[in-house]
């Protein structure tokens, strides 16, 4: 039996580590990797040449190429830790149990490109949660269409696994130009199930007949629209008959994304259709909201009450899905190590806000962001950080 050889990669940044004088326990923290993992690539490193007996890197067999790409994986991981404690600080339950970045490789500029890159990456470490008889809820967009494809190749050879999943979001029939039927949650529900188990899914839950909000225009109309979903089977089977019931209660995982707000150039082109039908300006929904999870859109810091009022009625008319289903799940995945909770992927720096937010608000418990963002948040929490003690203080003053 041929033995199995380790990421050269992994070993080399498992060498480097040791000879800075970490122990094998923190070599794991930093790397992401069990103890015994890590054992076995020191041993690999030195097997490789690229440890003398003493921890000390022999350069003369290294490849200059894998140094270099074993120091970015150090890198990498050291903001990992960096963004996971300060954001881990920001919530005081303190459900966030992963962080994993995504370094965009040289040279790939196209947007959608980058996003493939992350869904693979993504895709990778989604695969070990997906044990039988899990329950997952998906919601829509550009990057869960991606990742489900990327499951698919990544997938190619596994043990096929019986599971549950659903669509937790409408469709879009406000937004031009028409939005893509492969990126509503019915479609990506539909053949993630058929991906991870092999066969269609029997329940064939749809939600897309149900329109993903009201307009505020139909407001007077809202009890009409509630009606209707309700009317609906497969609402009724995710959402439940009451607030006790419905698969979404269910939930080990939920998959989503992040939008940042638009602006005059780009953003989440759902969001500008959410402009469309609230009749607001760019302006006015960028004072509201920072940028939504899942569609639920997210307050801007800072309590402005009228402001506050006005988001809460917007989200009202987002039509099944709340953020309180996202923080149920999050929250009960805390204390479940085998549950993944809800996972949300992110792209780009326009996003710190959302990624702050959301972690802040109990909504999210792993994150895969790439390593742009992900340094905007670690400053961001940085500067909010520093401007803590001053606010205490000030605090402190004024009880004087």
């Amino acid at each position: 039996m041929a033995r199995e050889r380790r990421d050269p990669v992994d070993c080399l940044a498992a060498a480097i580590l040791l000879g800075r004088g970490l122990t094998q326990k923190q070599i794991g923290a930093q790397l992401a990797k069990g103890q015994p993992e890590i054992s076995k690539c020191i041993k690999e490193a030195e097997n490789r040449g690229f440890l003398r007996k003493k921890p000390a890197l022999h350069l003369e067999k290294i490849p200059g190429d894998l140094l270099s790409r074993a120091y970015e994986t150090i890198e990498v991981a050291e903001l990992q830790s960096a963004v996971f404690q300060s954001l881990r600080a920001l919530s005081d339950q303190s459900i966030l149990t992963g962080v994993q970045i995504v370094r965009i490789p040289r040279g790939l500029d196209d947007h959608e490109e980058q996003l493939r890159h992350m869904a693979q990456f993504a895709a990778s470490s989604i695969r070990d949660f997906l044990r039988a008889g899990i329950v997952i809820g998906v919601t829509f967009g550009m990057t869960l269409r991606y990742l489900t494809d990327r499951l698919e190749e990544v997938l190619k050879g596994d043990v096929r696994r019986p599971l549950t999943v659903f669509p937790l979001v409408g469709s879009f029939p406000y937004q031009e130009p028409p939005y893509r039927l492969a990126r509503t949650s019915t479609a990506i529900a539909r053949d993630l199930a058929r991906i991870v188990s092999g066969k269609e899914d029997p329940l064939q839950l749809s939600l897309a007949a149900l329109p993903a909000y009201v307009p505020r225009e139909f407001q007077p109309h809202r009890d009409v629209f509630i009606a209707y979903c309700r009317s609906l089977p497969a609402f009724r089977k995710i959402f439940g008959d009451d607030p006790q019931t419905g698969l979404v209660r269910q939930a080990d995982m939920i998959l989503t994304a992040m939008g940042d707000m638009p602006t005059s150039s780009g953003g989440s082109p759902t969001l500008r259709a959410r402009l469309d039908a609230e009749s607001l300006d760019l302006n006015e929904m960028s004072r509201l909201a920072i940028g939504d999870v899942a569609g639920i859109l997210l307050a801007r810091p800072g309590h402005i009450p009228d402001n506050t009022k006005r988001l809460e009625e917007i989200n009202d008319r987002f039509l099944g899905l709340r953020s309180e289903h996202l923080r149920e799940c999050a929250r009960r995945a805390a204390s479940r190590p085998l549950d993944p909770g809800v996972v949300a992927i992110a792209h780009g720096e326009a996003k710190v806000g959302v990624v702050v937010e959301a972690v802040r608000a109990d909504l999210v418990n792993r994150l895969v962001i790439d390593e742009r963002l992900a340094i905007g948040v670690r400053d961001e929490c940085r500067k909010e950080e520093s401007r803590r003690p001053l606010q205490q203080d000030t605090k402190r003053r004024v009880v004087d």
